[in-house]
């Protein structure tokens, strides 16, 4: 499973980078930082490029680094601290945080990816009934969708949140001072298809709503999976 989803991981990546970069005409480089990433199958760690194709302008990208470990790529500013974890499984997460990753505080920024339905399903339950109803028998969603938090379906797999400051929701980490800006998808498991959960998370203070529009823009183009 974990050699399956790093290759599909570096394949998609790439197609998905050239592919932005040809399409649009304000497409940006952005320099690449690897992420240290803990594994549950031992794995040497992949050769990244030195930069990779953003569609976004270069004001629009100017000042942040895409953090990567072959698996997941995430954009958030130069020069903050980043760590990773690889499951057996196939599911991966990575923090990005101005200060500390162990006890992730605001402002940071966080992607994760599960493609196990159990996994998958406890990732999305609160923002997706097909997760909620995915999940093993006697299992609770372990997020309850706070009222105050604001929701947008973009498409039927697609769900756009904001987590006001202090309330704590959907966002990883959010309840802090500043707005959790994410964005979540869902693909339901079936007798042929495993399905898979991918959510970003972009916890910065209001006056920064530009780059989490850009960081969540971007991570739509590097979901990590089959579909």
């Amino acid at each position: 499973m974990f050699r399956h989803l790093c290759g599909v991981a570096l394949v998609l990546v790439t197609m998905l980078v050239g592919a932005a970069a040809s399409r649009a005409s304000d497409a940006s480089q952005v320099a690449v930082t690897q992420c240290p990433t803990t594994y549950g199958v031992h794995e040497p760690p992949p050769r990244l490029p030195a930069r990779v194709g953003v569609s976004a302008s270069r004001s629009a990208t100017a000042g942040l680094s895409a953090y990567s470990n072959g698996v997941l790529v995430v954009l958030a500013p130069h020069g903050w601290n980043c760590h990773a974890l690889v499951g057996a499984d196939g599911s991966a997460s990575m923090i990005v945080a101005a200060a500390s990753t162990t006890h992730v505080k605001q402002p940071a920024i966080t992607t994760n990816f599960a493609d196990t339905p159990g996994t998958a399903a406890s990732l999305a339950c609160s923002l997706f009934a097909s997760a909620a109803r995915q999940l093993p028998a006697g299992v609770r969603c372990p997020v309850r969708e706070p009222r105050r938090e604001r929701t947008t379906a973009v498409s039927p797999h697609v769900v756009e949140f904001t987590d006001p400051p202090h309330v704590r929701g959907d966002g990883r980490p959010s309840g802090g001072s500043d707005p959790s800006r994410g964005l979540m998808v869902f693909m339901t498991a079936s007798s042929d298809f495993t399905g898979y959960a991918f959510s970003t998370t972009c916890a910065l203070p209001a006056r920064e709503a530009v780059i989490c529009r850009t960081v969540l823009a971007d991570a739509l183009t590097r979901i990590p999976a089959d579909e």
